[in-house]
């Protein structure tokens, strides 16, 4: 009689599972989250129900992501576009805005994809470098400037697995 696949069943700590091998044999997997680059309110977070938890339903305020955004060095035109707000909107915002779920939302992506290049390339300003440069696989366009678009995010993210597979990019 064939034996069901078992599910992994959580342990203690909310990041840790344990994962049933069969013959007695257990295996304990930590998940960790790719986030908290520049972003330092979600390096306590052990999964995405901590990072829903963070984001609420108002989004970070201002003064969390403002490290990232400094980083990026974007035009306030810029900025807007990537998160999809008004740049007019952007004007008004205080360190203690919120600025919404949405756009929380993808300023953890963009960590998340800051903390993939600069894990790559081992330093934050080449990393940056890099983000500026017009880019043959991202159709001659600097990775910075697709990110606002809709897939924008992951297209860097294949540029940089390709990269760290030995491609030149």
């Amino acid at each position: 009689m064939a034996q069901k696949a078992a599910k992994p069943k959580r342990a203690a700590t909310s990041s840790t599972f344990v994962v049933n091998m069969g013959a007695g044999k257990k295996v304990a997997v930590v998940a960790r989250i790719p986030y908290g680059a520049f972003i330092a309110e979600v390096r306590k977070a052990k999964d995405f129900t901590d990072l829903n938890e963070l984001i609420g339903d108002e989004g970070f305020m201002m003064k969390s992501v403002k490290p990232l955004v400094t980083y990026l060095d974007l035009p306030q035109e810029k900025f807007a576009s990537l998160i999809g707000v008004s740049a007019r909107t952007i004007s008004r915002w205080d360190d203690d805005s919120m600025i919404g779920v949405l756009p929380s939302k993808m300023l953890l992506e963009v960590d998340r994809l800051s903390k993939k290049g600069i894990d790559t390339f081992g330093d934050a300003d080449l990393f940056k470098g890099w983000l500026q440069q017009p880019n043959i696989a991202l159709g001659d366009v600097a990775p910075i400037d697709i990110l606002s678009e809709p897939y924008g995010v992951e297209l860097v993210e294949d540029a940089l697995e390709a990269m760290e597979h030995g491609n030149i990019m």
